[in-house]
């Protein structure tokens, strides 16, 4: 096939950050980013097969860590994307590979979630947490979409809840 040699690189972001309250000193940071390179390496077979068609992010690729402003207080994180150049048989995922550390554990987030353009519910918890890890995961991925570089962010927005 043409497309053997060749690679498409997908790349994602986590790195916006985004604090949303009207009185109180709320933030999420999120760090991380997963770059990754599919060529004959991911062909599901000799010459002439497809790729596969579904690759995973490290178990802690994206760290989020969520800062309230008083350890009572609940939250919401929810999570969309905002696509650069990106092929819509990419489908994005993401999920909690683990709690990161803080009084009390995050609840959610723990399934695979499709992230879409529209802002959809990730995850909830009480006080501070550090270094929540995430993991992404991509379908999609075939010899039919053409070769290119497909970028797109993920932008999690904090919402105090109480």
């Amino acid at each position: 096939m043409a497309r053997v040699g060749k690679k498409i690189a997908l790349c994602l972001s986590g790195v916006l950050v985004f604090g949303v309250s009207e009185f109180f000193a709320l933030s999420i940071t999120v760090a991380g980013t997963w770059t990754l390179v599919i060529n004959q390496s991911a062909l599901q077979g000799p010459p002439g097969s497809d790729l596969i068609s579904i690759h995973e992010s490290g178990l802690n690729q994206i760290m989020v860590t969520v800062d309230m402003d008083a350890w009572w207080h609940s939250y919401r994180v929810d999570v969309r994307k905002v696509d650069s150049n990106w092929h819509s048989n990419l489908r994005l995922y993401i999920r909690r590979t683990g709690n990161g550390t803080g009084l009390f554990v995050p609840s959610g987030g723990l399934n695979y979630l499709e992230i879409t353009g529209s802002n959809t519910l990730f995850f909830t918890g009480i006080g501070d947490r550090s270094n929540i890890p995430l993991r992404e995961r991509i379908e999609g991925v075939s010899v039919d979409i053409p070769v290119a570089t497909y970028t797109t962010t993920i932008i999690f927005t904090l919402t105090r809840t109480n």
